[in-house]
């Protein structure tokens, strides 16, 4: 058990650009992809399988904030991929197609690619007969240092789960759940605390191709409760969701933007066995935090470690959670237990 972190600067022989690469194993890897600007920003991004069409939850380019799309050709043929967009009520926004060469990718701003002006939706990228492979990335415009956050395309579900949602001065989490589907689809989303004690359930009807762009304090009546997780359940068909999770240095009064830190993950479906690639705790500026959820109508028993180059467990814990219940907590304070 081993882990490679590989600078993808240092097989550009010297050279400044951007490019795309593959990895190719005999055995089954957990990857993740960290991106680290000059400004301080930065963003995670596992990668997602290839697929004929893409699904992109959310869009939102103004004044305020951009989003770029990048859109990678893995064939030895050229693909043209279709970019669609759409707003809430699931109206076609815009379309543009590209040409993508054998091996090649494209980029660019959403709003840039379809002639749009300052909007916000959802949006796809469809190829014909060929898989392609893609991610959105999201800036904000405010902050002094890029917060930035990206996604890879979201694969639709009926059933799955956000680990974590936060509510309180210092903390904002919002969704973003699209209907790829031509028809409407009913969906049931539950609020559930973090001791296993659902808090509230709401049903929506997302219109065909329409969209729920929501914060959890809207959606839901949270009765003080500041943290927990939230189910999503489709009614015959699925759909596509992520959530974003927003840290500030201080109480929001109005008095000053202070964003401390942005990301987004697309919903996940429950898993017994599960690997998270990095793990980074430096008091000054960096931390780690876990959250993990059991969905079903039994008790869990968890066992994990934490695992140090060059791949020796340096740390072994479990833990049981009861039905329904979640648990968050710093890996650094897992590393100060003892085993």
């Amino acid at each position: 058990m081993e882990r490679l972190i590989v600078n993808t600067s240092d097989y550009w022989n010297g050279a400044q650009g951007s490019g795309w690469c593959t990895l190719d194993s005999s055995v089954h890897l957990a990857v993740m992809t960290v991106y680290i600007n000059g400004k301080g920003g930065r963003c995670a991004v596992v990668p997602a399988p290839p697929a004929n069409d893409l699904f992109f939850p959310h869009f939102h380019c103004d004044a305020l904030w951009w989003t770029g799309v990048v859109v990678t050709n893995p064939n030895h043929q050229a693909v043209t991929a279709v970019l669609t967009a759409f707003d809430d009520v699931g109206t076609v926004l815009g379309t543009s197609s590209v040409l993508i060469q054998p091996k090649a990718k494209v980029s660019g701003r959403v709003d840039t690619l379809l002639g749009l002006t300052a909007t916000k939706g959802w949006f796809t990228v469809s190829s014909q007969g060929l898989p392609i492979q893609g991610m959105a990335v999201y800036a904000d415009r405010r902050a002094s240092s890029p917060v930035n956050c990206a996604v890879s395309a979201v694969v639709p579900s009926d059933s799955f789960a956000f680990s974590l949602f936060r509510n309180d001065p210092n903390w904002w989490t919002g969704m973003a759940l699209a209907n790829p589907n031509d028809v409407s689809e009913e969906i049931l989303l539950t609020a559930t605390n973090s001791a296993g004690v659902s808090i509230d359930t709401v049903r929506v009807a997302l219109p065909a191709k329409g969209r729920l762009l929501t914060t959890v304090s809207q959606l839901f009546s949270l009765g003080g409760a500041a943290e927990g997780w939230i189910s999503v359940d489709a009614s015959s068909r699925p759909v596509a969701g992520v959530q974003v999770i927003r840290a500030f240095a201080a109480a929001r009064d109005g008095s000053a933007y202070a964003p401390e830190g942005l990301a987004m993950v697309e919903g996940q479906d429950a898993s017994s066995s599960l690997i998270f690639c990095q793990s980074e705790q430096w008091p000054s500026d960096l931390w780690t935090e876990l959250a993990l959820t059991n969905p079903v109508l039994a008790g869990n028993s968890l066992g994990f470690q934490v695992v140090e180059n060059p791949g020796t467990p340096s740390h072994l814990a479990s833990r049981n959670l009861s039905p329904n219940q979640s648990w968050v907590e710093y890996v650094l304070d897992l590393l100060r237990r003892p085993n």
